[in-house]
């Protein structure tokens, strides 16, 4: 049982291996996309305070100046002072629409964020290998493979552990050839193991709709549906001009009323049909950075339809809520997004020392026939 083992572990790591580092590494750039395109775009992120910022009526009033034929689907506001707003138009060429950064002191359109395109390329390459719905069954195969590589890892690895769990973690570097390899694979597979366990498991809910739907059944928390912005653009004709603008206005008057200044962000999203306006916001102090609530207000009769308070929810509804928080480790605070980040760039390591001990046996069988 144990030559099964070990040879399916040597032969589908083989396998997968470089779909994995591919996934791992895009994964790891992804992981700071937002660090990345700040530090990047300044420009486009960071205004100087000139006084009081607009009002939201009177910023999509400039925006609409600027881009009349535009569909608005989205408005982006951040407290802080230095921060730009954000518009989101309808777009063909993207299901998530375009977005324009704003100057909420004088609604000027900032400067476009072009690095956009490259982290949509490696999210594409993370998620799909660049080949769509058959990419994305193949690195969902690979994840299967991973979580396989990583039990059958700690068994082959077992007589290592039961002879000392910490030395067992432990790279010796006095060793030389095989045994120096082996160490070195089989500690830092060890120690990436929980981080591997999570990004696998949270990210088999892209890969998978049985999975998704597995989840949603057995915690029982209801799956939230995503919103297309391009298909919102092709809905009806708002009453665009002073109407519209002023009912935005009202939107957010009613929700800082209601959430007060306790927020650090906050988009409303405009409704498709009806009037039910949709604010998703983020707290001051948030768990962490996708610690989102939702509030609904239906401007027609100026009642509040839902507040959802991600700190209300149930343990469950949370983990459920955080998903992409878990996966990113975002959900652990800056030093779980660290050590995901860094126990991914270990995935070419491990890989390639795996590939190295294999090799190192093949030459040893060759020799010994």
């Amino acid at each position: 049982m144990g030559k099964i083992l070990h040879k399916l572990h040597l032969y589908l790591g083989l396998l997968s291996a470089l779909i994995l580092m591919t996934v791992a590494t895009t994964g790891a750039i992804l992981s700071y996309e937002k660090q990345l395109l700040a530090l990047l775009h300044k420009e486009s992120f960071i205004v100087e305070p000139q006084g009081s910022k607009l009002s939201v009526e009177e910023l999509t009033s400039r925006f609409l100046m600027q881009k009349p034929d535009a569909k608005i689907n989205a408005i982006s506001i951040s407290k802080a002072e230095d921060a730009s707003y954000s518009i989101t138009i309808a777009s063909k060429e993207s299901r998530k629409g375009e977005n324009y950064y704003i100057n909420p002191y004088n609604g000027k359109i900032l400067p476009q964020v072009t690095t956009h395109n490259f982290f949509k390329f490696a999210e594409n390459i993370h998620r799909r290998l660049l080949l769509g719905e058959v990419g994305k069954q193949i690195v969902g195969a690979s994840v299967l493979i991973l979580l396989y590589l990583l039990f059958s890892g700690v068994y082959i690895y077992m007589p290592k552990i039961k002879r000392g769990f910490v030395n067992a973690m432990k790279v010796n570097f006095k060793a030389k050839g095989r045994s120096f390899l082996y160490t070195l694979h089989g500690a830092v597979g060890l120690w990436v193991i929980p981080v591997y366990l999570t990004i696998s498991l949270t990210g088999l809910y892209w890969s998978y709709h049985w999975y998704n739907e597995l989840l949603h059944n057995i915690t029982g928390i209801e799956q939230h549906k995503r919103v297309d912005m391009k298909k919102m653009g092709k809905r009806a004709q708002r009453e665009e001009s002073s109407i519209e603008l002023t009912k935005i206005q009202k939107a957010f008057d009613t929700f800082n009323l209601e959430v007060k200044n306790c927020y650090k962000d906050a988009s409303l999203r405009l409704p498709r049909t009806g009037n039910e306006y949709t604010f998703i916001y983020i707290d001051k102090k948030p768990a962490h950075p996708y610690a989102r609530n939702k509030f609904v207000v239906d401007m027609q009769t100026m009642q509040i339809k839902e507040h959802e308070r991600y700190d209300d929810k149930t343990f469950v509804d949370k983990v459920m809520h955080s998903i992409f928080a878990l996966h990113s480790g975002e959900y652990f605070g800056w030093i779980g997004q660290l050590l995901f980040f860094i126990a991914a760039l270990m995935m070419p390591l491990i890989a390639i020392t795996g590939f190295m001990l294999y090799l190192n046996r093949r030459k040893k069988h060759i020799h010994e026939k």
